[in-house]
C-alpha cells in the first residue's frame, strides 16, 4: 500500500506497534496489501481479541510497549481496534488507521469508547484523532454479510443523529446528508456484496465519522451500550433498533422539550432534509423504511426477536449514557418515553 508506505517513511518510522483484530487483518486482505510498506521495519504485531474494548486490555498492551515506545502506532481494523489504539496510544504517539469495515468512522473521530466493568466511557480529546486515516475500499469487499449490515447501521445511525445533534453545524450537517444520500443508495446492495455499493458506503461511512466528531451521536447511542456489553448485540444493529421510533419522537419537538438553542423549527427542518433524503414524505414513513431495511439486511428490527425482554430493555435505559443523551434535540421526561423507542413484535408480525 503505497500511502503507509508514504506515511511511514515521512515519520521515519522504523518501530510500529500493529494492532489488529485477531481474523479481520487476514481476512479483509489487508496482511497481503500492508505486507511491502512493513517490509524492513522492526513491526511488534498485536491482535485485540475481545467482544468490546476494555481498558483492562488497553493498559496491558501499553505496558508491555513502553520501553522501548514505537515510532508509530498501526491500527488496521473495525471500530474497537481503531479505538483501543487511541487510547493505547494516548496522543503520545503518531496513529495510523486503516479500517477494514465501513461503520464505525473511527479513523476520522477525537473520541474512543471503552468499558470498565461494563460500564460504557468514553475518551474525548484532539489529541485521540489519528494523525492520518487511510480508508481502502477493497479491505471491506469481502466483509460478512452480517459485518457489513451492522456497521451499515451504525454509519447511517452516526450521519442521522449528527445531523439532529444539538452540537450540529451547516459544515456537519452537510457531511452528514451526504453520507445519508450515500446510504440510502446503497445500503442494502452494499451488504449484499455489490462491490461498487461497498467503495459508496466506505466513503460514506468515513463521511459520517467526521460529522460526529464535531457533533457527537445522540439517544440511539445513548441506549446501545448495555444491549452490545450484556447481550452481544453488535453495536451497529443495537443503535438501529430505536433510530426509527427516535425519529417520530424527535419529530414531535415542541418549545417546552427543545433542547436545541435553535428552536423546534430548525429541528424540523432538519428532519425534513433528513426525510427528503431517505425518500419519505413523513416520520412514520421513515421508521417503515429503516425496518425494510434491516429485515433486508439480516437484521431483526424488534428487540424481542433478539431475545431481549421487558427487564432487559429497562435496564438499558436505566444504563443509558447521559451525555449522550443530552445531544438529543427533545428532551426525554420520563424512562417510558425512551422505552418506547424499542419496537416488539406483535403476534401479526408487524410492530406494536
Amino acid at each position: 500500500m503505497l500511502q503507509l508506505r508514504a506515511v511511514l517513511d515521512e515519520v521515519g518510522a522504523e518501530r510500529i506497534l500493529l494492532l489488529t483484530g485477531t481474523r479481520s487483518y487476514t481476512r479483509s486482505g489487508a496482511e497481503d496489501a500492508l505486507q511491502s510498506a512493513l517490509t524492513g521495519r522492526s513491526v511488534h504485531h498485536v491482535a485485540l481479541s475481545g467482544w468490546v474494548p476494555e481498558l483492562g486490555q488497553v493498559r496491558e498492551v501499553r505496558i508491555r510497549n513502553r520501553a522501548p515506545p514505537p515510532d508509530v502506532v498501526l491500527a488496521v481494523g473495525g471500530g474497537k481496534v481503531l479505538d483501543m489504539a487511541k487510547l493505547i496510544g494516548a496522543g503520545r504517539v503518531p496513529l495510523v488507521a486503516i479500517p477494514t469495515t465501513a461503520g464505525s468512522g473511527s479513523e476520522a473521530t477525537r473520541f474512543a469508547a471503552y468499558y470498565v466493568r461494563g460500564v460504557k466511557r468514553s475518551a474525548d480529546h484532539v489529541a485521540l484523532r489519528p494523525a492520518w486515516a487511510i480508508v481502502d475500499p477493497a479491505l471491506s469487499r469481502d466483509l460478512p454479510a452480517e459485518t457489513a449490515a451492522a456497521g451499515a447501521f451504525d454509519a447511517l445511525t452516526h450521519a442521522i443523529e449528527s445531523s439532529w445533534s444539538v452540537r450540529s453545524t451547516p459544515g456537519s450537517r452537510a457531511l452528514a446528508y451526504e453520507a445519508v444520500r450515500l446510504i440510502t443508495a446503497h445500503l442494502v446492495a452494499a451488504v449484499k456484496g455489490d462491490p461498487r455499493s461497498r467503495e459508496a458506503m466506505a466513503e460514506a461511512a468515513h463521511l459520517a465519522g467526521r460529522a460526529i466528531d464535531e457533533t457527537r451521536t445522540t439517544a440511539a447511542h445513548a441506549l446501545s451500550y448495555t444491549l452490545t456489553w450484556r447481550h452481544h448485540v453488535p453495536h451497529g444493529h443495537a443503535v438501529a433498533l430505536p433510530l426509527g421510533r427516535l425519529f417520530e419522537y424527535n419529530a414531535g419537538v415542541t418549545e417546552a422539550d427543545c433542547t436545541d438553542p435553535r428552536g423546534p423549527a430548525h429541528v424540523r427542518g432538519v428532519l425534513h432534509v433528513l426525510g427528503g433524503l431517505l425518500g419519505c414524505e413523513s416520520p412514520d414513513a421513515v421508521r417503515s423504511v429503516v425496518r425494510r431495511w434491516m429485515r433486508d439486511c439480516g437484521l431483526a428490527p424488534d428487540a424481542g426477536a433478539l431475545g431481549l425482554g421487558a427487564t432487559d430493555l429497562a435496564h438499558a435505559v436505566a444504563s443509558v449514557d447521559p451525555r449522550r443523551l443530552r445531544n438529543n434535540p427533545r428532551a426525554f421526561r420520563s424512562p417510558d418515553q425512551l422505552l418506547a423507542l424499542f419496537d416488539t413484535e406483535s403476534p401479526g408480525g408487524d410492530p406494536s
